[in-house]
């Protein structure tokens, strides 16, 4: 079993904002790839769920993530009815770990499991499920590092900019006959990416940079907004690695 340093335990406990104890019973199933759920009204206090871009799915059908589950695949839910949704296949076992450790008789057959974020999003929209992402410590000090306050608590997600003589803009880069803005979850990724761009970039193209956003309200935003279409959200190398072992 993993240490937990105090700060990745805290960032744990703290985003999911539950007593450390699963719930008695499974949240529902995550959403068919072969039939989308229909958005559900919005309840009290929530915001409708509006109109989805076309084609937003592109932008997170090749990123895994992981969820508690038990034995029928349905994702666990925490006392205050939050799944945990990990960006880092580590992470999701060393939290199970924590749970074991607190609740020596969790529900039987409790494992980690390889979804998509595509699943997660469908089923939120639906209102089906609630999630906390729960990110990599060393991504959160990155993002703090960029954004230079200690506040950030948020999953984090990386862009490549370049800052002209007008506002940052995105880079784009070409995959697959088509130009995409590769948003990415582990920053050492998106620092590689940018190192990239700056060699092949002429004098006097801009200042190329990291930036960073919450990955909740990116997906939301790029859920909604058609020129986000572009985006390509890239999971960490560890993530696909333990994804092609892991499937739901």
């Amino acid at each position: 079993m993993r240490v937990m340093t105090a700060l990745r335990q805290s960032l744990m406990i703290a985003v999911l904002a539950a007593a450390a104890a699963l719930a008695p019973t499974a949240g529902r199933a995550f959403a068919s790839d072969q039939a989308p759920a229909a958005a559900s009204p919005a309840g009290p206090g929530q915001e409708a769920p509006g109109q989805e871009a076309p084609g937003w799915r592109r932008i997170v059908e090749r990123a895994p993530v992981f969820v508690l589950a038990g034995p029928d695949g349905a994702p666990l839910l925490l006392e205050n009815q939050v799944a945990g949704v990990f960006l880092e296949p580590g992470d999701a076992e060393a939290f199970l770990a924590l749970l074991r450790l607190r609740d020596p008789k969790p529900p039987a057959g409790v494992r980690v499991m390889a979804t998509s974020l595509e699943k997660v999003m469908q089923s939120m929209a639906a209102g089906a499920l609630a999630v906390a992402f729960i990110p990599k410590e060393s991504n959160v000090a990155a993002a703090r590092s960029i954004k230079r306050s200690d506040s950030f608590r948020e999953a984090p997600v990386f862009v490549v900019q370049v800052r002209g003589d007008g506002k940052p803009g995105f880079v784009t880069t070409r995959q697959a006959d088509e130009d995409v803005v590769l948003a990415f979850l582990d920053y050492p990724d998106a620092v590689r990416h940018a190192d990239k761009v700056r060699a092949a970039q002429g004098p006097g193209s801009g200042t190329v940079f990291v930036g960073v956003a919450g990955l909740a309200g990116f997906l939301d935003a790029a859920r909604r907004d058609p020129s986000l279409g572009q985006v390509r959200i890239v999971p960490s190398t560890a993530a696909r690695a333990a994804a092609a072992l892991r499937q739901d």
